[in-house]
C-alpha cells in the first residue's frame, strides 16, 4: 500500500506543516485495489505530518460546491489517542474521485485549540484504473525500434491498449495517464500527445530525439492513482544509435537495346519486351555524406525476330556483382546510386528457324561483362522503394565485343 501512497503525495500541493496523501477510490470491477481488508472493503487512509505534542487533531474535508462555489463541510473526525500518534485515520465513508480541501486543527493538552498550528490544504482524491499497453511501435519503419542515425526519425511512437487516457499537466482532473519509457538506467519521456482516440485504447507520443538514450526500454502508462502498466512483450521498445546494415532486394522490369551489328542487322527492333531484372544489395558503411555497399544484379531477356525466309529467337541473360555508392538527399528520401562491377552474359538456346521445320545448332556461351550504371530511388515510405536505373554492360566475346543499354524500373524493400 506504501506504494501507492508515495505516489499519490507527488501530486499533492504540502503546506508547511502538512502533507496530505489519500488514496484513490476504485469503481471498474475489474481493478487492483490499492488496500484491501478481509471484508473487501476498499479504505482510504489520510495522513499528515505531526505537529509535536498533540493531544488531538480535528479533521474536517470539505468539497467546493458546484452552484455556490463555497466549500462544504463532507468530512469530520476527532482523533484518538492511537491516530493522534500515527498521525493516520482511515475515511469512511469513502471519499468520491473529485477535489478536496483538508483542515487540520491543533488540541494542546488542556483542550484548547492551537489557532496558529491550524493547516489548510488540498488535495485530489483520483478515479483509478489499470492501465495495460497491448502494442508498442514505431511508424516510421513499422517496427518496435528506432535507429538515432536515420534523418527522417520524428520521434512519434503508436501504443494501444486499454485505459490509455490523456495526460494532466494541471494534476487537477480525477483521471489521466502518464507515457514513459524506462529501463533501469533512465526515464524518457515524450514531448507530446499526436493523437488520442475516444475509446481511450489507442495513443501517439511524439520524443524528442535528440534526447533519446540508446537502450532496450519499457513503455509505461501510469494512471493518475499510481497504477501502472506491467513490463511484457508487447511493450518493448529498443532505440538503437545506428542501424548496422540494410538489405534490400529488388525486381522490376529492363528494356535490352544491343549496340551490336552482328545481331541486331537479324531484328526489325532491338528492343525485347519479355524481359526482367533483379537486384539484392547489402550496405554496411553508412554515414551521413554517403553509403557504401556491395550487391548482385542480373537481368534476363527473350528475344525474337521474324523475317520471309527465316526466324530467329534465343535467350540472353547478364549477372553482375557491384560496388555501390548511394547519396542520401532530401531527409533521406531520395537516394542518387552509382554502380559498377563484373560478370558474365549468357546467350543461350540462340536458333535460327528456316522453312520446312529446318532450324540451326543453338548457341549457348557464357562472355565476360562489365557493368556501369546509375538510379534515382525513391522511398514510398520507410521499407518500400522504388527505383529507375539506367546501365550500359559491356560484354567481351571472343570474336566480337557487345554493349547494351538497360534501362529499367523496380520496386524493393529494404530490411
Amino acid at each position: 500500500m506504501s506504494v501507492y501512497i508515495n505516489v499519490v503525495e507527488r501530486y499533492i500541493k504540502i503546506p508547511l506543516y502538512i502533507v496530505l496523501a489519500v488514496l484513490f477510490l476504485l469503481f471498474a470491477p475489474n481493478c487492483i485495489f490499492a488496500d484491501e481488508i478481509p471484508e473487501n472493503e476498499l479504505r482510504q487512509p489520510f495522513r499528515w505530518k505531526s505537529a509535536g505534542e498533540a493531544f488531538q487533531y480535528q479533521i474536517t474535508i470539505s468539497t467546493r460546491n458546484a452552484l455556490t462555489g463555497l466549500w462544504e463541510q463532507c468530512y469530520y473526525h476527532e482523533t484518538d489517542r492511537e491516530e493522534t500518534d500515527s498521525c493516520l485515520i482511515y475515511i469512511e465513508p469513502l471519499l468520491s474521485p473529485g477535489n478536496y480541501r483538508a483542515e487540520i486543527k491543533v488540541v494542546n493538552i488542556l483542550g484548547l485549540v492551537q489557532e496558529s498550528l491550524t493547516s489548510l490544504g488540498d488535495f485530489t482524491v483520483y478515479q483509478a484504473y489499470m492501465p495495460e499497453i497491448d502494442s508498442v511501435s514505431y511508424p516510421l519503419n513499422g517496427r518496435t525500434i528506432i535507429y538515432l542515425d536515420e534523418l527522417d526519425n520524428d520521434g512519434v511512437v503508436k501504443i494501444s491498449g486499454t485505459n490509455l487516457f490523456m495526460p494532466d499537466s494541471t494534476r487537477k482532473q480525477i483521471s489521466f495517464t502518464d507515457y514513459f519509457f524506462k529501463n533501469e538506467e533512465n526515464t524518457l519521456f515524450p514531448e507530446k500527445i499526436i493523437s488520442h482516440d475516444e475509446q481511450n485504447s489507442k495513443v501517439s507520443l511524439q520524443f524528442d530525439v535528440e534526447s533519446l538514450v540508446p537502450g532496450v526500454y519499457h513503455l509505461y502508462a501510469q494512471d493518475a492513482s499510481g497504477l501502472h502498466s506491467l513490463a511484457g512483450r508487447g511493450s518493448e521498445f529498443e532505440i538503437k544509435a545506428r542501424k548496422v546494415v540494410d538489405f534490400n532486394i529488388e525486381a522490376g522490369y529492363t528494356c535490352l537495346f544491343l549496340n551490336d551489328r552482328a545481331l541486331t542487322n537479324y531484328f526489325e527492333q532491338t528492343v525485347f519486351p519479355l524481359s526482367a531484372q533483379a537486384r539484392l544489395s547489402l550496405f554496411f558503411l553508412k554515414r551521413s555524406w554517403g553509403y557504401f555497399g556491395f550487391g548482385i544484379r542480373a537481368n534476363y531477356s527473350y528475344f525474337t525476330s521474324t523475317e520471309r525466309t527465316y526466324s530467329l529467337d534465343g535467350n540472353i541473360g547478364m549477372a553482375h556483382f557491384v560496388l555501390i555508392y548511394q547519396l542520401p538527399m532530401f531527409r533521406r528520401r531520395f537516394f542518387l546510386e552509382l554502380r559498377g562491377g563484373v560478370g558474365g552474359t549468357y546467350y543461350f538456346d540462340i536458333k535460327f528457324h528456316f522453312r520446312g521445320n529446318v532450324q540451326s545448332s543453338p548457341f549457348n556461351t557464357i562472355s565476360l561483362c562489365y557493368d556501369a550504371g546509375m538510379s534515382m530511388i525513391y522511398y514510398i515510405n520507410k521499407r518500400l522503394f522504388i527505383e529507375a536505373l539506367f546501365d550500359y554492360a559491356f560484354t567481351v566475346n571472343q570474336n566480337a565485343l557487345m554493349g547494351g543499354m538497360l534501362p529499367s524500373l523496380g520496386v524493393g524493400w529494404q530490411f
